[in-house]
């Protein structure tokens, strides 16, 4: 069998079955997707999908009884194994709650990084959850779940905070280490408990088998509102790449990208009809949900772009300004030293000029030359404060801070969108970082 087959099986037959709590459903069609694809018949099309009772042929389904076995095995250690991770992390069963100051770092360190990247993703569908039940209920509906997610999100960072120090250039001592990292396991634990308290309320708010018909109805006009911002997308995009072609590295596929998404969920939605019109309510139901997700996915996509092409008109508009305000501000700074020398400061400057001038000398990227400015302005703040002194000393320094922080925050979108849309693929350290 090919990766691509195996994927198909896992997104088309597995996940949307365990998200939805068909356990038995899931070790079914699971196995007869391994037995489809071992036999060349399962369905190339991403959303092609038989039920468990279509059946498979006799090659199919003989081999369906020989695999679903192997299947039970498989998915049922995997249930075992995480439920008893649970139980340690939260400390429900009373030896595994006990502490236990043996075990090696490295072992709690792998724990940890496994919960975290864990954590993160719960939260994260979590959070797309909720955007979904407060457009279909309302917001005062969704609220006690907005409140426990809040309080979820919280203790997730912590954990991260407790990773990003434990990552730093300071080393800790292995008693501190083990502190922390058991730390982060206790915060990761009692996130993930957050959730699940309110996940009865949760899914009574989702409750996709009874609401399916009347949102399949609505699926087609939100492929189509995501479809038609594509054209702009594609002007967005062509600009950038233009004008910021190494910025616009990290977004040049996503409008293929959010294309597949869309064919995903036209498919999931003919799919969820062809169910509905079978009365299979929980067919229908797990082909909204996964075809809502595709959708928002594809939203995503094209937000990053959006996004970058705001950036990049921020960049062509201000750009000329702050030259000029660099430049103001590296003559004051001369005017100063001229006054009262001070080498050091002098040899600040110097380095500022030579930077500046040849960054602009040979900037293709629009982006990262806006970028620059801001740094540089961010240093010709910082000498000419520390040219002067009183009120304005410290007004420098804070239009210092404004430019710095603004140099943060569009680094962070930039990366949190691109966590946003392959979030799957990454691991806890950009998650960490970020």
């Amino acid at each position: 069998m090919t990766a691509d087959e195996l994927d198909a099986i896992l997104a088309r037959r597995i996940e949307p079955r365990l998200q939805a709590g068909r356990w038995g459903d899931a070790l079914a069609d699971g196995a007869q997707g391994l037995g489809e694809a071992y036999a060349g018949t399962l369905p190339s099309s991403a959303g092609g999908e038989a039920s468990s009772e279509d059946g498979g042929g006799s090659g199919s389904g003989a081999l369906t009884q020989v695999l679903l076995p192997v299947g039970l095995v498989l998915l049922g250690g995997f249930f075992v194994v995480r439920a008893l991770a649970r139980r340690k992390q939260r400390g429900t069963d009373g030896a595994d709650a006990a502490p236990t100051p043996l075990r090696e770092v490295g072992d709690l360190s792998r724990e940890a990084n496994a919960l975290l990247v864990e954590t993160d993703e719960d939260v994260r569908q979590n959070e797309q959850e909720l955007g979904f039940a407060e457009a279909q209920f309302g917001a005062a509906e969704a609220e006690p779940f907005r409140s426990a997610l809040g309080e979820a999100r919280g203790a997730l960072h912590r954990a991260f905070t407790l990773r990003q120090q434990l990552d730093d250039a300071e080393p800790e001592s292995e008693a501190d280490q083990r502190t922390m990292l058991q730390e982060m396991i206790t915060l990761c634990g009692s996130a993930q408990e957050i959730m699940d308290d309110q996940q009865e309320h949760f899914q009574r708010l989702r409750d996709l088998e009874r609401e399916a018909p009347r949102l399949l109805d609505g699926l087609p006009d939100a492929v189509q509102s995501v479809e038609q911002r594509i054209p702009n997308a594609e002007r967005q995009l062509a600009t950038v790449i233009a004008e910021a072609p190494g910025s616009g590295k990290a977004i040049a596929g996503n409008i293929s990208e959010a294309h597949k998404r869309l064919v995903a969920a036209n498919e999931l939605i003919a799919g969820g009809r062809a169910a509905y019109e079978q009365d299979d309510r929980p067919g229908t139901a797990r082909s909204v949900r996964a075809a809502q997700d595709l959708i928002a996915q594809g939203g995503s996509l094209l937000d990053a772009i959006a996004q970058l092409d705001a950036q990049l008109t921020e960049a062509r508009d201000r750009a000329p300004a702050l030259r000029a305000d660099v430049a103001s501000d590296i003559a004051t700074a001369e005017r100063m030293l001229d006054e009262h020398p001070d080498a050091a400061v002098r040899t600040r400057l110097s380095a500022l000029r030579a930077a500046l001038d040849a960054a602009g000398a040979t900037s293709l990227d629009v982006i990262a030359e806006y970028r620059r400015l801001q740094e540089a302005d961010t240093t010709a703040n910082d000498i000419v404060a520390a040219s002067s002194a009183g009120v304005e000393r410290r007004q420098r320094e804070d239009a210092a801070l404004r430019l710095a922080l603004r140099t943060a925050e569009m680094r962070i979108e930039r990366t949190s969108s691109y966590v946003a849309s392959r979030r799957h693929g990454l691991g806890r350290v950009p998650r960490t970082r970020l």
